[in-house]
């Protein structure tokens, strides 16, 4: 199994509240298993702007597509918080998903995501 250390994923949101799948966790073989060690967000604008971000566990019966998944309250790592104009806010997680799992973002116009990490192929 080779470990590949990455960006895993990079959004900007471009319309206010506008949910973005950041990553998925796709397979090329069997399984896909991600470490999300490092997630930044940035304020672009003049303005204080919100964000939120979610983890959601999906599991190897769904397909990767981009679009957004249907979760709940608990899939919120982030929720609904405010930074600073011009801010850059860093979190170290840790997060880790499974075949399928999805990293989604939302907020603000003009917040952009960066998620660094590693990805194990089985």
């Amino acid at each position: 199994m080779a470990t590949n250390y990455k960006i895993l994923g990079q959004k900007v949101i471009a319309s206010t509240n506008t949910g973005l799948v950041l990553y998925v966790a796709t397979p090329t073989s069997s399984t896909c298993q991600t470490i999300v060690s490092t997630i930044t967000v940035c304020n672009t604008t003049s303005t204080a702007a919100t964000y939120s971000i979610a983890a959601v566990q999906l599991g190897a019966a769904t397909s990767p597509t981009t679009s957004l998944p249907t979760f709940t309250n608990e899939s919120y790592v982030v929720y609904n918080a405010t930074i600073a104009p011009n801010e850059t806010v860093s979190y170290t997680l840790g997060l880790t998903l499974d075949s399928f799992d999805k990293l989604v973002v939302n907020g603000t116009a003009g917040v952009s995501f960066n998620a660094y990490g590693s990805e194990t192929q089985a």
